[in-house]
């Protein structure tokens, strides 16, 4: 098995409910914006 991506993530719990956060293994997104980074 080859393994292509691997995602740093930290797994939380937020107001009772479980959340995921990554925080590392993307690409760079461009945009100055989160709005500009989604469209």
């Amino acid at each position: 098995m080859r393994i292509k991506r691997v995602f740093s993530t930290i797994d939380t719990h937020t107001g009772g409910e479980p959340t995921r956060t990554i925080i590392g293994g993307l690409p760079y997104i461009p945009g100055r914006t989160v709005v500009e980074k989604m469209t």
